[in-house]
């Protein structure tokens, strides 16, 4: 996390307490992370507790939402404070305020409220430990496909066991260590297969030949043993591999990517003119532009997911274009979404150009509790590249573990008339979020404190998001239109996947 420079304000520090009211004509904006204050909660727990009630009450977008669901946050200020005040007192006698009891409380406290994306973590100041805190989190533990499983996995739809199912063209880009690495080598291994039977059947060689047919043998060896799991296989990979192909002519792409911008993509089309499209995090567009991380990443690598996804893009099309398009799946399982911008290249692809209009937002206004704007209609954007609108069916395949942008793309689906969700409820988080202090000035939220180093920190959605009736969704999740669990015995038996099946059996028979 890095470290900003925040002002320290220096009037009034008492009435950043005093925001049990609806309005803020003289609360003191909470967003400036004042040091007063975190220094006052360094040292007491009801300090800290004070703080962290009111940040909340000051940057929380659905305090409306959490009274309807019978939070009273009043109430809770006042419930707690003494037990906080208890935990001073057992302090200033340096009697033990376990990490245990210190999670307890404040998950009593903090698991009351629904929004998905709100994480907190909060300093035991008798032992020092940081203790996390997401209330989805706990809440979702509860469900029965919480748990992660790997999806998709496609090695049965590839083979002509498949029969009606096979997939008949495939294309797929991973920007992870190993996976990237292996798509590499399997890439070079090929170029240098095509070498060594060019030149162990060619009539008469040279010893020049010789020597690099030894060569091209001695590489192979090398690349088929090479470990892409190891500690250190990006470095070996991104020296002596790239060294010894560099050598040869053979091409093997530097890895220079950071794990934040890990990121699978799949295209697979099947034989019937249904086409898949899955990607595993809402991270298209730095790659798209060229920017990872900050900074550039290897053309190749760029390039690479921008064929992918131009090929998705135009395969949609030209089949829509031929009337060869049975129908279309977009599987967000497992996605914990990213950036807006996305859906243009995804669900928005599928539309026409000039945005896709669903649901509506609203943000903090200011740092009174009901401090928020009128509800705005929310416009995701479309691919403005002339494309058609898709009438055939479409479908989102979503399961708990899709968030955020996966259920933004799910309730955009929701939104047409030819569109279905299948699967499981979504995880229930919708807002966007920043990262940033800066954006506090534009929003009345982002983070309050620095992580892994004031007595608290809360990251805190930016805004509030409803869906086209008007309603939160927040903590509940988008209920598919065909719920199926995944039946994970028949995909660990012979790699079938039932909830991919129930798409494919949707798009041919609309039942």
């Amino acid at each position: 996390m890095k470290n900003y420079i925040y002002t320290i304000l220096t009037a009034a520090i008492a009435l950043t307490f005093n925001a049990c009211r609806d309005t803020a004509d003289d609360v003191i904006s909470y967003g400036q992370n004042d040091y007063l204050n975190f220094a006052a909660a360094e040292e007491s727990y009801e300090a800290q507790f004070k703080a962290l009630w009111t940040a909340l009450n000051c940057n929380y977008a659905i305090w409306d939402y959490e009274e309807e669901q019978g939070l009273d946050w009043d109430a809770v200020y006042k419930q707690y404070k003494s037990k906080m005040a208890s935990f001073d007192s057992r302090l200033e006698r340096n009697k033990e305020v376990s990490d245990d009891e210190f999670q307890r409380i404040y998950e009593s406290i903090l698991n009351k409220l629904h929004d998905g994306h709100i994480y907190i973590q909060i300093k035991n100041l008798y032992t020092g430990n940081y203790l996390d805190f997401s209330p989805s989190d706990t809440r979702n533990s509860d469900r029965n496909d919480y748990y992660y499983v790997r999806l998709p996995q496609m090695s049965y739809y590839l083979s002509n066991q498949a029969g009606e199912n096979e997939i008949v063209e495939y294309d797929t880009v991973t920007t992870r260590p190993a996976g990237f690495m292996k798509n590499e080598i399997a890439n070079a291994l090929s170029q240098i297969d095509k070498q060594i039977s060019k030149l162990e059947h060619k009539n008469s060689r040279t010893d020049l030949d010789d020597y690099f047919l030894n060569n091209y043998k001695a590489a192979k060896q090398e690349l088929e043993r090479f470990n892409p799991n190891s500690y250190s296989a990006a470095d070996y990979y991104n020296n002596e591999l790239r060294d010894i192909c560099k050598k040869l002519d053979i091409d093997l792409n530097v890895y220079d990517i950071e794990s934040s911008d890990y990121l699978d993509v799949r295209l697979a089309l099947f034989r019937d003119g249904i086409v898949y499209f899955q990607l595993s995090d809402f991270g298209l567009y730095p790659f798209i532009n060229g920017i990872v991380g900050g900074s550039y990443c290897s053309d190749s690598l760029s390039n690479r997911v921008f064929d992918v996804i131009d090929n998705w893009v135009n395969t949609v099309q030209e089949l829509h274009y031929n009337r060869q398009l049975k129908g279309v799946i977009i599987d967000v399982r497992n996605n914990g979404g990213g950036y807006s911008d996305d859906y243009q290249y995804v669900l928005g692809s599928l539309l026409r150009e000039g945005g896709h209009k669903f649901g509506y937002h609203r943000i903090k206004t200011g740092i009174g509790r009901y401090d928020y704007s009128p509800l705005t209609p929310d416009v995701m954007p479309t691919l403005d590249a002339g494309q058609e609108a898709i009438s055939e069916p479409i479908v989102v395949l979503a399961n708990c573990n899709s968030v955020s942008m996966s259920e933004q793309t799910c309730l955009g689906a929701k939104d047409l008339s030819n569109a279905r969700v299948i699967g499981t409820p979504t995880w229930g988080a919708y807002s966007p979020l920043y990262d940033d202090p800066i954006y506090y000035s534009l929003t009345y939220a982002s983070v309050v404190g620095i992580q892994d180093e004031t007595p608290f920190y809360a990251y805190i959605p930016c805004s509030a998001y409803f869906n086209s009736d008007k309603e939160i969704c927040e903590g509940v999740g988008v209920t598919p239109d065909i719920k199926i669990d995944l039946d994970e015995k028949l995909l660990r038996r012979n790699g079938r996947d039932n909830q991919l099946e129930r798409a494919l059996q949707y798009i041919r028979t609309g039942k």
